[in-house]
């Protein structure tokens, strides 16, 4: 059985927020749980280009200096773009942590045995 919830949560301010949905099916309960950010800032700065008039104008207006070369090295090269994203690895995931595990589980009982604990 499939099935399919809108709603509308107005007046949430930014920030990390966790989403709970719970349901009956079939006399049985369900959830679902899904994570979103909400981002403070609008579209305007999905792209942002420095313009370098406005910059001098920045610049001379603020008793600052206007250096186009430091802004040519931080442009060049892909963008960077924030993602949240959330990644569950399994502890037991590579076979050297438990090979790490089962050696210091030995080390320990060994010691334990050579001070009379065992």
């Amino acid at each position: 059985m499939t099935g399919e919830a809108h709603a509308e949560l107005a007046g949430l301010a930014a920030g990390a927020y966790r989403l709970l949905g719970r349901a009956t099916l079939d006399g049985r309960a369900v959830e679902e749980q899904a994570t979103f950010v909400l981002r403070a800032e609008g579209r305007e700065l999905d792209d942002v280009v420095s313009r370098d008039e406005v910059l001098r104008q920045i610049a001379a207006i603020t008793g600052g200096e206007f250096a186009p070369e430091r802004w040519a090295r931080r442009q060049s090269g892909p963008r960077a773009r924030s993602a949240w994203q959330l990644r569950t690895v399994a502890f037991w995931s590579h076979p050297l942590l438990l090979f790490l595990a089962v050696a210091l589980l030995a080390t320990e009982w060994m010691l334990r045995r050579r001070a009379g604990h065992g």
